[in-house]
């Protein structure tokens, strides 16, 4: 039984690391068009139904500054199973964009906070992305799962379907990291 829980979980991580290759090829709109996020004029248009969001897709409306419930989310993608986030979008999927001109201070503004250890622990590199889509200027950023559990400002975070909770409870923060330690063994060769 171990042995099959083993195949099982490497040839899993096999798939899912194969896909995350696959999509890594794709560029920022085509993510968007092929996710089924349904961030398309479409669903305004009655041909298709509204998704919303995830356990491993946020929308985030954003105004000319990255709020910090941004951070909580990449914290909370960080210790479950990754995601993606799509600034200057509503919960229901409608893209408003984000200000063209706001989009490169905030991307550089995200990286400095993700990357400074006195907000995230341990502190984490990510490549914000500017989409064109209908018009608007979308900042997506996609979020690996980690092996470690990460904390911003002090405070775990974990993703519970579409919502980032904080860790508080004892056993609760054991079963974040003893659940990175049992991947970590499975993927050891």
């Amino acid at each position: 039984i171990v042995v099959s829980t083993a195949l099982l979980a490497v040839v899993c991580t096999g798939f899912l690391m194969m896909t995350a290759a696959n999509a890594g090829q794709l560029s920022g709109e085509q993510r968007l068009e092929q996710s089924n996020y349904n961030l398309s004029a479409l669903a305004g248009e009655g041909e298709g139904e509204p998704t919303g969001e995830t356990i491993a897709v946020e929308f985030k409306r954003c105004g000319n500054r990255i709020e910090h419930d941004v951070y909580e989310t990449v914290c909370s993608f960080l210790n479950r199973f990754g995601g993606d986030i799509f600034m200057g979008v509503l919960d229901d999927g409608t893209v408003v964009g984000v200000p063209e001109n706001a989009a490169p201070d905030m991307i550089k503004n995200f990286i400095s906070i993700i990357s400074n250890p006195a907000n995230f622990t341990p502190t984490i590199y990510l490549e914000p992305e500017l989409i064109q889509y209908d018009g608007h200027t979308v900042i997506h950023v996609h979020v690996p799962p980690s092996a470690e559990v990460h904390s911003y400002k002090k405070v775990i975070y974990d993703r519970v379907d579409d919502a980032d909770v904080k860790v508080t409870a004892t056993s609760q923060i054991c079963l974040l990291y003893t659940s990175d330690a049992a991947d970590d063994l499975l993927c050891v060769d």
